[in-house]
């Protein structure tokens, strides 16, 4: 078993020099900077996914509400288009006894 000083030796030489140490730093430190950077710009993409699907489905309730308001325009005008006919009928009719 190698003593403790001979393990404390090979631990320093496999250390960096102090210069490349600070690289090495940089490096852990940058990389980290871009691991945060990326989760955050993908915590404001599913954000942004959220608002947009969110949005998506009160557009289509807001559609699916004018449509039925439509059919029901429609079918309400199909009943006056109807009575308008009864009555231009009816006044037909009335000229035709007015004149006898």
């Amino acid at each position: 078993m190698a003593s403790k000083s001979q393990m404390l030796r090979q631990a320093k030489s496999l250390e960096l020099p102090e210069n490349e140490n600070l690289g090495l730093s940089s490096y852990v430190l940058g990389r980290r900077q871009h691991q945060q950077s990326t989760e955050r710009l993908q915590k404001e993409k599913e954000d942004l996914e959220e608002e947009r699907w969110e949005e998506k489905k009160m557009l289509e309730k807001k559609l699916r509400y004018a449509n039925d308001r439509v059919s029901e325009l429609q079918m309400e005008m199909d009943k006056v288009k109807a009575h308008v006919t009864s009555l231009e009928a009816t006044n037909r009719t009335l000229k035709t006894l007015a004149k006898k």
